[in-house]
């Protein structure tokens, strides 16, 4: 592995270590958040939920105008860490109760589908396809690291939720730094494709693709939700 290409995996991994903190950051704090707001059950799930709501609407909305191709990625990769720290920092700033939070965990969702997704997008720029298994693995594994952060963060020495989700900002914007003076597209980033609404679905026609989506669909939900849920705080998805 060439030195140039050996740098952009460890910044592009250490962004999504760093900014990957917010996605669970709420959740890390959920029952602070349920004494402090006085939250129901159901309140409390969705505020987990939300953020996966935000990330979906994020991914097709970026998807469907390009944005990725349009804004340098690096760039927008940067940019979207801003937003998702600051949308997290103003729930101990700004909030109020669940619609507040609700609505900004929403907008963090937003956020980081032009963090995680733009990350896989540059380092494919940097490998070509037969040589990605490596780096597919190393972001997989800083995503999983960036998203238990937050937990870790509570468990030292039991900070008030506000300084957990302060840290979570704060990591959010270095990681905003990384991306922005260090990440750079590589050789192999692919040309510009039209959208095509069609797809989806095209990619439920077919019984190989369409029982490939499901799995998956059901294997994130489970992943995603389960910090939230009282439980265990594996969070290894995004």
């Amino acid at each position: 592995m060439s030195r140039a290409r050996t740098v952009q995996l460890g910044a592009i991994a250490l962004t999504l270590v760093l900014t990957m903190s917010l996605w669970f950051s709420a959740s890390a704090v959920l029952p602070d958040l349920r004494r402090t707001w006085d939250l129901g059950s159901w309140e409390a799930s969705w505020l987990t939920s939300t953020v996966q709501v935000g990330f979906v609407a994020g991914a097709v909305a970026s998807a469907f105008v390009n944005l990725a191709d349009r804004v340098p990625p690096h760039r927008l990769m940067a940019g979207s860490a801003v937003g998702a720290a600051a949308s997290t920092i103003a729930i101990p700033v700004l909030a109020d109760g669940f619609i507040a939070t609700a609505s900004l965990r929403i907008a963090t969702g937003c956020f980081l589908a032009g963090v995680y997704p733009v990350g896989i997008k540059l380092m494919a720029s940097w490998f070509p396809a037969a040589s990605r298994g490596l780096a597919v693995r190393t972001l997989i594994g800083a995503l999983t690291v960036g998203s238990a952060l937050p937990h870790f963060i509570g468990a030292l020495g039991h900070p008030a939720w506000q300084q957990v989700l302060s840290i979570a900002a704060a990591l959010g914007i270095a990681g905003a730094a990384v991306a922005g003076l260090i990440v750079r597209p590589g050789p192999h980033l692919a040309a510009t494709a039209r959208p095509r609404p069609q797809y989806v679905v095209e990619m439920f026609r077919q019984l190989r693709p369409r029982l490939a989506n499901i799995g998956y669909f059901g294997h994130m939900w489970e992943l995603l939700n389960r910090p939230g849920s009282g439980g265990g705080s594996d969070p290894t998805g995004g």
